[in-house]
């Protein structure tokens, strides 16, 4: 937990996440691993395609045995996800315990349902959902901790080859989920959602703070909005921020509704591309509706419009585009 500390200045510091699932079922293709008999996996028992996906995604594997551990070493427990434990998968993990770092935190935010863990497409997702809320927790925090804290540099920017690793790049140059949201949590002027100091007999409770590491002074305003977990607006409040270059501040604090006991705040304002979002709890301790598929259209060769076609909420909506070569950048996503 990046906000039990607070630095002079933060550096390598940072969590795995596995790369695209195209990307890793292509480069799989071709891995040699090595066998402790001196033969190499693929190449004798199936060397066109060792490692390949069913329909829903799941890797399967033919030419590799399937008795991973999901930790690149032995000696340590396995991981219960069945997508983690592919050896193509492991062969190129870096991290000693790599595999059982990643699934235990994505189950520390997400409820993950046994689909989820055998589905490499939905693992690949959860694992860079996660090590963006992981990095952006820990970088808001020490930017709110400004003068104090003058910085952080997160590892690692891109990658070598395609596996598990802890960049916001993959190797191709597509950006992962981290590389989007660094965009807003290294954006100039950040407003930030967290959990307020004190803890009421409702629950916790939100601070709205801001920073301003701009050269010149800094006002506008940050319209916030309290929600249940279906969605329904209890509370609006706009928030005017005034802030001096290199100033952070507290500007407000919303206690818990007394309606609900789940609840979530979102805060929208003119230097982030999308909401700063807060949620009362963890979600995998909040019972979260199931919300239809989002409508997704192709207005022209440069925009794509997403509308949720539901009253429930939708979050961390995520596009994914896998039909060129050349990596697609989106102007916000997630």
């Amino acid at each position: 937990d990046y906000t039990t500390f607070t630095p002079r200045f933060a550096s390598e510091f940072g969590f795995q996440s596995l790369p695209s699932p195209r990307a890793l079922e292509d480069a799989t293709r071709s891995i040699r691993t090595p066998h402790t008999d001196g033969t190499e996996e693929g190449k004798d028992k199936s060397p066109t395609n060792p490692t390949r996906s069913d329909a829903d995604g799941n890797l399967r594997s033919d030419s590799l045995d399937g008795d991973g551990d999901g930790n690149g070493s032995s000696g340590v427990e396995r991981v219960r996800s069945r997508a983690l434990c592919v050896p193509a998968l492991e062969y190129r993990q870096r991290s000693g315990g790599g595999m059982q770092k990643i699934e235990r935190g994505i189950e520390s935010m997400f409820r993950v349902n046994e689909d989820a863990h055998a589905s490499m497409h939905r693992m690949a997702y959860l694992s860079q959902l996660t090590q963006a809320e992981v990095i952006r927790c820990g970088v808001e925090h020490w930017r709110r901790s400004f003068p104090y804290c003058c910085g952080s540099l997160y590892w690692q920017l891109n990658d070598v080859w395609v596996g598990p690793s802890w960049s916001s790049l993959e190797y191709s140059g597509s950006w992962k989920l981290l590389h989007y949201a660094a965009r807003e949590f290294y954006a100039d002027v950040l407003v930030s959602l967290h959990d307020a100091d004190r803890v009421g007999e409702c629950g916790p409770s939100c601070t709205i703070s801001a920073v301003n590491n701009s050269a010149v002074r800094y006002q506008g305003d940050v319209n916030v909005s309290v929600h249940d977990m279906e969605g329904n607006v209890i509370s609006q409040v706009s928030v005017n921020v005034q802030l001096e270059a290199e100033e952070s501040a507290a500007l407000h604090t919303i206690d818990p509704p007394r309606s609900t006991a789940a609840w979530f705040v979102l805060a929208k304002c003119d230097t982030r591309s999308s909401p700063a979002v807060w949620f009362s709890e963890r979600l995998c301790n909040l019972r979260v509706p199931a919300g239809k598929p989002p409508s997704v259209n192709i207005v022209s060769c440069t925009e794509i419009k997403v509308t949720n076609m539901d009253s429930a909420p939708l979050h961390y909506v995520t596009l994914l585009y896998e039909g060129v070569e050349t990596p697609v950048v989106f102007s916000r996503n997630c």
